[in-house]
């Protein structure tokens, strides 16, 4: 008997252990779905009335779709040197300046640099052949063809404005006012106009007002004091409907700064000894960029070097700040920061402002080689600085 009841409570145990076991697996499936949907579903705070609601899907990627194969990584790293040899300004041709202050030992003279054939001499030489055409050697002295008569040039430049004085223009403006009241009157005479209101004040009261003012002086100055109040909240309302928004304020600002440089640029190279606060860094870029400005900020620990290019006003602004608004550290130096060179150029030669930092001279004539300005390096390195000791 026993061993029958054992029999029965073991088969018993089995079949709640797989009922048990298919109500998980029902359990995990089910929530397993609930999960996808709430994934699935839209959720409610990326809904936009103006375009509908938009229902983001995030269900479970295919195997690979993250993976990226050997080719894209192999381009991406080509990419990357590229992208470093560019920044190290590493090029197979330099110019004679260059490889001179490099001090390599390699031939001065590039392809670029020495043409085969001048362009002066062009007009003298055959294209079929490449000879000297002696024909066109003459003893005759060569004039250079009229491009046309003097008056016509100046027929054909614009008139200079003409720029009034001061006491001019206070004369134009009381004589346009003057005739403004006298048209005010005429009209008020003909009757197509209302009169204006007397102007009370507490001082003319009794001339404008007369018998009222005697019969109730007290009502007089109320009427008086309201006309004042009236007029001050006008003038206050005005005011405030001419007055600028902040956004109009700074475009101001911004057209103010605003200057024409396609005939002349204004160009200032400074030294600095010392760019290792990052204050003073971020006021020499955002000052650049404030007033229009174009250069590079080269920080190099031996030596620091900024070029600036843009209008006269820009310069002007840019000089106070760079000389007299900054307040360098003077560390065993005098002066330490110092305006190298000022001048005036044809085209600008960045297009906006850079900030670079080099380890080796080299990469530094390297940059300024593809500019055409070593020539600014060569003039800061020789300049003489003052040291206390």
């Amino acid at each position: 008997m026993t061993k029958n009841i054992l029999i029965e409570e073991k088969k018993i145990k089995q079949k709640i252990q797989t009922e048990l076991k298919s109500f998980k697996n029902q359990f995990e499936s089910q929530e397993a779905k609930q999960t996808l949907k709430s994934f699935s579903t839209a959720d409610p705070l990326l809904y936009d009335k103006r375009i509908g609601s938009r229902s983001i899907k995030c269900g479970v990627r295919k195997k690979g779709t993250f993976q990226t194969s050997r080719k894209e990584i192999l381009i991406n790293k080509e990419k990357k040197i590229k992208q470093l040899l560019n920044k190290q300004y590493v090029h197979l041709r330099l110019s004679s300046n260059a490889l001179h202050e490099l001090d390599l030992e390699l031939d001065y003279r590039s392809e670029g640099e020495i043409p085969q054939q001048e362009w002066w001499d062009s007009f003298y030489i055959q294209k079929e052949s490449g000879k000297l055409n002696l024909l066109l050697i003459t003893d005759l002295i060569h004039v250079p063809a009229i491009l046309g008569r003097f008056t016509d040039q100046i027929e054909s430049q614009k008139q200079l404005p003409l720029y009034l004085t001061k006491k001019e223009k206070d004369k134009i403006r009381r004589k346009k006012t003057k005739d403004k009241h006298d048209e005010m009157i005429d009209e008020i005479r003909l009757g197509l106009r209302p009169p204006p209101e007397p102007r009370l004040r507490l001082t003319n009261i009794v001339r404008i007002l007369g018998s009222q003012f005697i019969q109730d002086p007290s009502a007089a100055e109320a009427k008086a004091r309201a006309q004042i109040t009236l007029r001050k909240m006008k003038h206050q309302l005005h005011n405030e409907s001419r007055k600028l928004t902040k956004v109009q304020k700074s475009e101001k600002k911004r057209r103010k700064l605003l200057e024409d440089t396609t005939r002349e640029v204004y160009t200032a190279v400074f030294r600095i000894e010392d760019l290792s606060d990052k204050k003073i860094r971020w006021k020499i870029k955002i000052n650049a960029m404030e007033y229009n400005l174009t250069g590079c900020m080269i920080i190099y620990k031996p030596m620091n070097m900024v070029i600036v290019e843009g209008g006269p006003k820009g310069i002007l602004r840019y000089k106070a700040l760079m000389e007299r608004r900054i307040k360098w550290s003077k560390e065993n130096i005098d002066v330490p920061c110092v305006k190298i060179w000022e001048g005036i150029l044809a085209n600008r030669i960045f297009n906006e402002f850079l900030v670079e930092n080099f380890e080796f001279e080299e990469d530094i004539i390297r940059y300024l080689d593809q500019k055409n300005i070593i020539h600014y390096w060569k003039q800061s390195n020789e300049h003489e600085i003052h040291v206390n000791h």
